[in-house]
């Protein structure tokens, strides 16, 4: 009698909290829909650094109170090599803080490397684009910080995105948000601009 009671208490905790087999086909299937999807739209918020880009990635830059909020939409253009994406992006973002208060645009482009099967329990991809920025005004921050500051700049960005589990069509993303003179080709007077470092989530649709 105490066998076949702990055999049933058994039982009810595997059928509890172990995925059915329809259950798991069904997240296949949707992992397998959210892969073929050429559209995403991710939001993150950012911070601004007061260092350079190679500050910023070497972790030597502080990160001030000044803040970065994007909204961006995505469409995958090509693959090639099987692991790799093209990709367009455009951007709409507010800044707020004690020195940002302007919109701006960013349209870049990005290549996609899509990480190895067996890597990809944790790692979906990894991304970096190149574009245009264009502000509503000169960014304040940016003139504090470099002296000088233009509308239209370069725009960079470095993206590495996760897998959420059982959520086969939302990813979390870690970016950096970067504009810059480009070598003073876009302003002669300022010889960096701004980085920001950000967080959000990724949606495949």
């Amino acid at each position: 009698m105490q066998t076949r009671k702990v055999t049933w208490i058994v039982f009810v905790f595997i059928t509890m909290f172990t995925p059915s087999i329809g259950a798991v086909e069904k997240i296949n299937i949707s992992k397998k829909q959210a892969e073929k999807s050429e559209w995403t739209t991710t939001f993150y918020s950012a911070k601004f650094t007061n260092g350079t880009l190679h500050e910023l990635l070497q972790f030597e830059s502080e990160i001030t109170n000044n803040k970065i909020y994007i909204l961006a939409l995505t469409r995958k253009l090509n693959t090639f090599y099987k692991k790799f994406d093209w990709e367009v992006e455009g951007q709409i973002s507010k800044n707020v803080g004690p020195r940002q208060k302007n919109w701006e645009l960013n349209i870049p482009i990005i290549i996609r490397w899509n990480i190895l099967k067996f890597q990809r329990k944790i790692l979906k991809s990894f991304a970096a684009g190149v574009g245009l920025s264009y502000a509503s005004k000169p960014p304040e921050y940016e003139i504090d910080l470099q002296g000088d500051s233009s509308k239209l700049l370069l725009y960079s960005m470095v993206e590495i995105d996760f897998f959420l589990p059982n959520y086969p069509s939302l990813f979390f993303v870690a970016r950096i948000h970067h504009r810059s003179t480009m070598f003073q080709f876009f302003n002669q007077n300022n010889r960096g601009a701004s980085n920001a470092l950000g967080i959000g989530l990724k949606y495949r649709f």
